[in-house]
């Protein structure tokens, strides 16, 4: 993925937790599928046999993200997740940044991985504060990306605690840093509109293409194309 000049589409991510929901996302023309598992936590690690398994099926279809799963910012532990999925042929891997008085150790650590195939995306969470330089020192450390999420599945997104000027700010500054920036966390089809100002690379969604909207049920196809044809209709507008 490359950073894009405006007006471009945001690429579209969707979570997945098996085989059978890779074959609906794949069928439903998604441009990067996620392998999350929504059952344990806000980044859920799927098991190493799953992830293969996936892998396998997707093969270079589509590019490929995963998480390293809900672990505290403490290196050793980092490393040893990051380890295991550079294995695989991914195309991003995603790093949670829970709340923690020093992230540079982990940023150490990481950055002997950023040289490798994969790039590595810095997932921040809209609950928490984060030190002003983080940005900085997350592009400093070699990462491609940073993505803006929900640590707590409840409903809220990003709204509950950003106004529009601090996420215009905040997405800036990604951008300044020269990160590439995407946004997730109990989105659904109307968030589409209310970004359409903000450059973003890429969205995910899990729970919003879900049946009922609730991230553990079923991947529903008309709710990813609904969402995949609204990108379209922004990117149609932006150019007119």
């Amino acid at each position: 993925m490359r950073i894009l000049p405006k007006p471009h589409m945001a690429q579209l991510l969707i979570s997945v937790q098996n085989v059978h929901e890779a074959a609906i996302a794949l069928e439903c023309g998604v441009d990067i599928i996620d392998l999350k598992d929504p059952n344990t936590g806000a980044l859920g690690a799927l098991t190493l046999s799953e992830i293969e398994s996936i892998i396998h099926f997707i093969g270079s279809r589509k590019q490929t993200s995963a998480t390293i799963g809900d672990i505290p910012m403490v290196p050793h532990l980092i490393k040893e997740r990051v380890v295991q999925l550079q294995k695989f042929p991914l195309n991003f891997i995603k790093i949670g940044f829970f709340d923690a008085a020093d992230y540079q150790a982990c940023l150490d650590e990481l950055q002997k991985f950023t040289s490798s195939r994969q790039q590595l995306i810095a997932v921040l969470f809209a609950e928490l504060q984060y030190p002003e330089d983080l940005l900085k020192k997350i592009k400093q450390a070699g990462f491609s990306g940073v993505m803006l999420d929900t640590m707590h599945k409840n409903g809220k997104t990003y709204l509950a605690y950003y106004s529009v000027t601090a996420f215009e700010n905040f997405v800036n500054n990604v951008l300044a840093n020269d990160l590439l920036f995407g946004l997730a966390g109990s989105l659904q089809l109307s968030h589409v509109n209310a970004v359409k100002k903000v450059n973003l690379h890429f969205m995910g969604f899990r729970g919003g293409v879900c049946i009922k909207n609730q991230r553990q049920s079923k991947l529903d196809c008309q709710k990813i194309y609904n969402i995949k044809y609204a990108l379209q209709e922004e990117l149609q507008a932006l150019n007119s």
